[in-house]
This record gives structure tokens, C-alpha cells and sequence, in this order.
């Protein structure tokens, strides 16, 4: 397959239910637009997963649509860390809409990506409609 071995081993332990947490800080860097089409595949079907932390990968480059959109069907995520990812304010745009459908999203990091006054308006109103955030960031 076009994802690393480590990637695969990962989701496969959220698929076989011996884990609910994905690490990726820095995993994803370098990946073809296949391979992070192929990793947001994935990622969508993890129904149990609990935590992400995706921070300091490219997600504002080619793929990083696909892993955001992805991000919107883990309905039972509740701690997400985008922080240093390159997330345009175009991108940003796109994890306002992808965490509106996060109604168990306790805490959701978004720092370090430069990202303008318009998407920060989006940001907070889309997690303003969450029951149980208590931290964003």
C-alpha cells in the first residue's frame, strides 16, 4: 500500500479495538497526495476513536482536504490537536465545518497556523453549538 507501515500498524490496533488514540505528531510529513488520500480513508472508518493528534503535519498541502473531511465522521472524538499543521485560513474554514458535527468534542487545539479573523469567527461559532467542549485553544 502508499501508506508507512508504522501509519498502517496504528490504525489497524483503533480497527482491532486495542486502542483509541492515533499519535501522528509529525507522521504524516512527507506523504504523497496518495498516501494521505489513502491515510483520510482510513481514518473516517475509526468510529471508536477518542483522540487524534495530527499536530505538525501539512494539512493546509495536497491531501490535507481529505484528512479534514475525514475528521467529520469520528463522531465519538473527544480531544483533537491540529497545532502546527499549515492549515490555511481557507483549510481552517474546513475543520470549522468538520468539528460542527463533533457533538462529543471535549477539547480541540487549533494553535500555531496563522489563521485569520474570519476563520477564527468560524472556529467559534461551530464550537459554540458543542455540548461538552471545554477547551479550545
Amino acid at each position: 500500500g502508499v501508506l508507512p507501515e508504522d501509519v498502517r500498524r496504528r490504525i489497524h490496533a483503533v480497527r482491532s479495538g486495542r486502542r483509541t488514540d492515533l499519535q501522528f505528531e509529525r507522521r504524516l510529513e512527507g506523504l504523497s497526495p496518495a498516501a494521505m488520500e489513502a491515510f483520510a480513508e482510513e481514518l473516517q472508518q475509526l468510529q471508536t476513536l477518542r483522540v487524534l493528534d495530527l499536530d505538525d503535519n501539512d494539512l493546509g498541502g495536497p491531501g490535507g482536504e481529505a484528512v479534514i473531511h475525514a475528521i467529520s465522521h469520528l463522531h465519538n472524538l473527544e480531544y483533537l490537536y491540529l497545532n502546527h499543521c499549515d492549515l490555511t485560513s481557507r483549510r481552517g474554514i474546513h475543520v470549522a465545518r468538520a468539528v460542527s458535527t463533533l457533538r462529543g468534542l471535549k477539547w480541540l487545539w487549533v494553535t500555531e497556523n496563522g489563521l485569520d479573523d474570519d476563520c477564527v469567527a468560524a472556529l467559534s461559532g461551530a464550537v459554540r453549538e458543542l455540548p461538552v467542549l471545554e477547551y479550545l485553544q
